[in-house]
């Protein structure tokens, strides 16, 4: 009999363990190790006779990114307001005031 193991974990994938298989490669990796697929959807699946679709991590990271949409900026819109600076003045703790003094470069 074959054995298959995890493309995770790298353990023996037995019949008896919840495990799924990959649309992308076709290895074996067990429900528990980072699929993202629940106990609860992994048995309704089976008792339903369901395909679960799936790619292991090294499928996915083969997949290309999206084309991302282009947005649209309204140009008439006003801009956005930035706070305006504190002045020196402004700073009441005299540690902060004297930070160049505290802090020389020798």
């Amino acid at each position: 009999m074959e054995e298959f193991y995890c493309v995770s974990c790298s353990e023996i994938v037995t019949t008896r363990q919840e495990a799924l298989l990959c649309n992308g490669c076709e290895r074996w990796q067990h429900r528990r190790c980072g699929t993202a697929i629940t106990r609860e959807t992994y048995r309704r699946a089976v008792r339903e006779g369901v395909e679960i679709p799936w790619k292991c991590l090294f499928c996915k990271d083969e997949e290309p990114l999206p084309i991302a949409e282009s947005t649209m900026i309204d140009t008439d819109q006003s801009p956005v307001e930035l706070p305006e600076p504190m002045e020196e003045s402004s700073i009441e703790d005299p540690s902060i005031l004297n930070l160049e003094t505290n802090f020389l470069i020798r």
